[in-house]
C-alpha cells in the first residue's frame, strides 16, 4: 500500500476507523499487509497523529534508504537523481518510527533513484513508495516461489512479518548489508528497521551425482539397493515418481524408498534375480525442492550375479 494520510490515535483491531477496519478484516483473512512508511521526515508513529496505515501494528511499515552502487560500505557515489542522499544511508525523507510498537514492525529498502513505471514509460522516482515494492517481493517469495513452499508458508499474517524482520536483522549482522540509520549504526531518535533481504530464486537444474551400483556393476549382490545421489535437495514424491528399477524383460521392480538430505535409496521388495540385467533411469521430471527439473534423462545399467551373495563390482 503506497499511501498515507494523518489519522486518529491508533487503537487495537477492529479500530476506529474504516481503514483500520478493513486492513484488520484483510490481515485476519491471512492477506500479509505491506505499508509505505510516507515522505515527511517524520515519526509514522507519532501517538497523537500517526500517519495511516504505516501505524497501524498489523502492517509491515516500509521506510526507505539510498543505495547507489548494490555494494555495502558506503563507498559508491552520491545519487544523481536525487539532492541530499548517500549511498547506503537512510533517506532524507523517509519517516521513521519512535515508539516500540512502531518499531517492532518496521522494516527498510532501497527507496531512492529506482526504475519504475510513469505515466507513458519508465523513470526514476523516490519515495517510500519504491521501497515497499521491494519488501512485497520479499514478502511473496518468503511464502510460495514457483509453487513451492517457503519458510513463511503456513505462518499467521504476524508470523511472516516477524520471520521477514527477523531474517533481515541476520543477515545485516552476518554479511554486513547495513545502511547508516539501521538499528547497527543508528540516528538517535529515528528508526528506520533493518535492510530487507530476499532470497535469490533458485534456478539451477539438479543433476544426479552418484548412483549405486556403479556405472557397468556385475556380479551385483541379489539383496542390493539402488542409492542415487542429488547434487541438491529434491522434491520427494515428484523425484520417486520418476525412478524406475527395471528388468532387462521390461518387468518393473516394486520397492520402498527412504531419504537422507540429497541421497534416495531404493530397496526392492524382494531380492533380485540372480543373473539378470537390470536398468535404472531417472526422467527428467524428478525436481529439485525449487520445482527447477532433472538436467536430463539419466539411465544407468548393472548385471546381478548368477547365485546370491556375489559382489559388486564397478569399472
Amino acid at each position: 500500500m503506497s499511501l498515507g494520510s494523518s489519522g486518529l490515535p491508533v487503537t487495537s483491531c477492529p479500530g476506529t476507523d474504516p481503514l483500520h477496519l478493513a486492513i484488520c478484516r484483510s490481515t485476519g483473512a491471512g492477506v500479509v499487509v505491506v505499508a509505505a512508511a510516507g515522505n515527511e521526515g517524520v515519526a509514522f508513529d507519532d501517538p497523537l497523529i500517526p500517519t495511516v496505515p504505516a501505524a497501524y501494528p498489523e502492517v509491515l511499515t516500509v521506510t526507505a534508504m539510498s543505495d547507489s552502487d548494490g555494494r555495502p560500505g558506503a563507498i559508491g557515489s552520491r545519487p544523481g537523481c536525487l539532492s541530499g542522499q548517500q549511498d547506503d544511508a537512510a533517506a532524507t525523507f523517509s519517516n521513521f518510527a519512535t515508539t516500540a510498537d512502531g518499531m517492532a514492525h518496521t522494516i527498510a529498502a532501497p527507496g531512492v533513484c529506482i526504475r519504475s513505471t510513469i505515466p507513458d514509460g519508465y523513470g526514476l522516482s523516490s519515495g517510500t513508495s519504491m521501497a515497499a515494492p521491494h519488501v512485497s517481493g520479499v514478502t511473496a517469495l518468503c511464502l510460495d516461489e514457483g509453487g513451492v513452499r517457503g519458510p513463511c508458508a503456513g505462518l499467521t499474517t504476524s508470523g511472516v512479518i516477524d520471520l521477514v524482520r527477523t531474517e533481515a536483522e541476520q543477515r545485516s549482522a552476518s554479511g554486513g548489508l547495513g545502511f547508516r540509520g539501521d538499528p547497527r549504526d543508528p540516528i538517535v531518535g529515528r528508526y528506520f528497521g533493518y535492510l530487507a533481504w530476499g532470497r535469490l530464486p533458485d534456478v539451477t537444474q539438479p543433476s544426479v551425482v552418484d548412483v549405486v551400483p556403479g556405472p557397468g556393476a556385475s556380479r551385483v549382490q541379489t539383496s542390493t539397493r539402488v542409492t542415487v545421489t542429488f547434487s541438491e535437495p529434491m522434491q520427494t514424491a515428484r523425484t520417486e515418481a520418476a525412478f524406475v528399477l527395471m528388468r532387462s524383460t521390461g518387468a518393473s521392480v516394486r520397492g520402498t524408498y527412504s531419504w537422507s538430505g540429497g541421497t534416495m535409496t531404493f530397496q526392492p521388495s524382494a531380492p533380485l534375480s540372480a543373473s539378470t540385467r537390470y536398468r535404472v533411469s531417472i526422467s527428467a521430471r524428478a525436481s529439485d525442492v525449487a520445482g527447477n527439473r532433472l538436467v536430463s534423462k539419466f539411465v544407468r545399467r548393472f548385471r546381478t550375479a548368477a547365485t546370491a551373495g556375489g559382489a559388486s563390482k564397478r569399472r
